[in-house]
């Protein structure tokens, strides 16, 4: 599902809806509130949305059709706000959407965080090892000649492998490096983007995450929807719109075709198999109980949390590692340098 680029940040949604929300709740009129609000956005393209807005309302258009005609939100927005609208539950719709971007801003800040925290450090590794490679070295190899001391033949080859081990390490950061950032330009593709992710539904730690971030907005969305009335097909089907992963949207597709089929809603889940066997048991009992709203908002919130302790395993798990492998190859290099120095300054002393 390729994103529109004039679509707005999640924290902007997010104020926008909340904003709304309370000068509905205060009684003030749209128009006013939002008119006011308007010398508070720094945001230039935010503010002319709001301007709009603001305008279309003021000729009388529904908030949905006024929010839509900007072009500014996602599709689900303007659903939702159409279904408050016609159930009369605007205020609790835009709060509930409120929440919900700043939940999906979470999601996305640690899902980044993932992919940018050990790019970074191969990024600091292949600067580490360029400096030791192409400074400190030739540096130390300049001292010995000044020195004039003789290097025996194990002492240079310990300097020859060390600047060997700094080239192959650094070579290898760099491949690493590139191979990322062709992952990241095939991922712009349509194409390569499908590919990318039916691949992120296998591999084993990316795995997980997927999971469990296709489950809290799975779960935020069918709450958030349920509560404004709509139907529970209904409330399926904008859940799979607003996914990005394209695997997990077929098969949320492929599960509502399942619902009228006599299976329980607990087993449709299961048969989806893109969600956690607990999440599945729970929403189905939350069916069965018909508190299926109030389970999804748990659920919602258990695997926020889930997901956010899986990133943070995941960071705790590459850190170490990538940190080991700086300290090797440094210390390799550093060694290949100092032993054969130490020697040459015994040979003078």
């Amino acid at each position: 599902m390729k994103r529109n680029k004039n679509i707005l940040a999640e924290e902007d949604i997010s104020l926008f809806c909340l904003q709304t929300a309370y000068l509905l709740k205060a009684g003030v009129p749209l128009y006013d509130g939002l008119a006011t609000g308007m010398d508070e956005v720094k945001n230039k393209k935010v503010k002319e949305v709001f301007i709009k807005i603001g305008d279309s309302v003021l000729m009388q258009n529904t908030l949905a059709q006024s929010i839509r005609d900007t072009e500014a939100f996602p599709e689900y927005v303007c659903s939702m706000v159409e279904l408050g609208e016609m159930s009369g539950r605007l205020e609790d719709v835009l709060t509930s959407l409120s929440e919900y971007y700043d939940k999906e801003k979470r999601i996305k800040s640690q899902l980044r965080q993932a992919v940018t925290y050990p790019a970074s450090l191969f990024c600091i590794m292949s600067v580490v090892v360029s400096v030791l490679v192409f400074k400190v070295l030739p540096m130390f190899e300049n001292v010995f000649r000044q020195l004039g001391g003789a290097v025996s033949d194990s002492a240079g080859a310990m300097m020859r492998f060390g600047k060997t081990a700094g080239i192959l390490s650094l070579a290898f950061i760099l491949l690493i490096l590139a191979s990322a950032g062709l992952v990241i330009a095939y991922s712009r593709k349509e194409s390569g983007r499908a590919k990318l992710e039916k691949l992120s539904v296998k591999l084993p730690f990316v795995k997980d995450i997927v999971s469990k971030s296709a489950a809290v907005r799975f779960a935020s969305s069918m709450s958030l929807a349920l509560s404004s009335g709509a139907g529970l097909d209904e409330s399926m089907e904008m859940a799979a719109k607003i996914t990005e992963n394209s695997i997990v949207r077929e098969k949320i597709d492929e599960a509502r075709g399942l619902i009228y089929s006599g299976i329980s809603f607990g087993e449709v889940l299961d048969k989806a198999n893109i969600f956690p066997a607990m999440f599945s048991r729970i929403a189905g009992i939350g069916m069965k109980t018909g508190n299926l709203e109030g389970s999804m908002k748990k659920l919602s919130g258990i695997y926020a949390d889930e997901l956010e302790e899986s990133v943070g395993n995941l960071i705790a798990t590459v850190e170490p590692v990538l940190v080991g492998i700086i300290a090797l190859v440094v210390g390799m290099i550093l060694i290949s340098v100092l032993l054969p120095l130490t020697g040459v300054m015994a040979s003078i002393g």
